[in-house]
């Protein structure tokens, strides 16, 4: 096989056009499926805060009257939404009073976070506070899994490399009929 340097000037310069739109495209495409990740990641956050808001604003009468039962309810009617995979009711005092799981292994953790969001590993954890008057009478945390956002992201990043490699392809063709064109008459002046 020759190296590289000892090709034809057309070949150098049909292989070497290509190269740099592939890099071009890969970095581009790359740079897009990022900002894609974030920004969904991002509306994803903001839409589990938003359920966690409204679950902890319909829970505050359970709260301020004691009642277990309505507040597994509540919890319960989060099993239709696929990435929520952990619901917990606490007290005021930090004890569980409900919880959702969507699988028997998960359990409650202890109340250790102040209200907020929070990324952690594949998981989105939102807890908020339910309040009456200004006081807080219990806190909803609510536990999302992040693997349908990956999931999504490797689909843009394979859908990225196919595009990349149409385009490669058609340009390296079209490069390599008018690289012809251009370099013939260069070369017969040179001859």
């Amino acid at each position: 096989m020759k190296s590289f340097f000892t090709q034809s000037i057309n070949r150098q310069l049909t292989v070497s056009f290509t190269l740099i739109l592939i890099v071009s495209l890969i970095i581009a495409g790359s740079s897009l499926v990022f900002v894609e990740y974030v920004n969904k990641k991002n509306n994803f956050t903001n839409e589990l805060t938003t359920i966690a808001q409204n679950t902890a604003s319909r829970s505050t009468a359970a709260f301020d009257f004691n009642d277990p039962e309505k507040l597994q309810e509540l919890l319960d009617s989060l099993k239709v939404m696929d990435f929520i995979e952990l619901a917990c009711a606490y007290q005021s005092n930090s004890e569980i009073v409900a919880s959702f799981n969507r699988s028997s292994n998960d359990i409650c953790p202890p109340l250790d976070k102040t209200a907020g969001t929070y990324l952690i590993g594949s998981y989105a954890y939102i807890i908020v506070p339910s309040t009456v008057r200004d006081s807080k009478v219990g806190t909803i945390g609510i536990r999302a899994s992040l693997n349908h956002l990956k999931q999504d992201a490797l689909i843009s990043v394979l859908f990225m490399i196919l595009i990349t490699a149409i385009i490669s392809f058609i340009a390296y063709t079209l490069m390599k009929k008018t690289q012809r064109a251009i370099t013939e008459p260069i070369l017969d002046l040179a001859r």
